[in-house]
């Protein structure tokens, strides 16, 4: 936003319906930017379940996804064990 680039912040349960290039909302989402749990050596990334939507979703409708993430994230042991719940 400080560089001035027009930012629209949706809940991830909606998201799929957003990104349709048909949505009646008419918002044109031009990119998609969510955060990560951890980020691989290999250029994976770990993240919680609801962003396969998401990401099915930006590429079914041609959308780039870009993952946020810091060093803190990076899985320099490749040691990442997934919570079951």
């Amino acid at each position: 936003m400080d560089a001035g680039m027009k930012i629209t912040m949706i809940v991830d349960s909606s998201a799929p319906f957003i990104l349709d290039k048909n949505d009646p909302f008419g918002l044109d989402i031009d990119a998609v930017i969510i955060g990560c749990d951890a980020l691989k050596l290999d250029g994976s990334v770990i993240n919680k379940v609801g962003s396969y939507s998401i990401c099915a979703a930006a590429f079914d409708n041609d959308i780039p996804v870009y993952i946020a993430g810091n060093l803190l994230k990076s899985d320099v042991h490749d040691d990442i064990h997934i919570e079951t719940r």
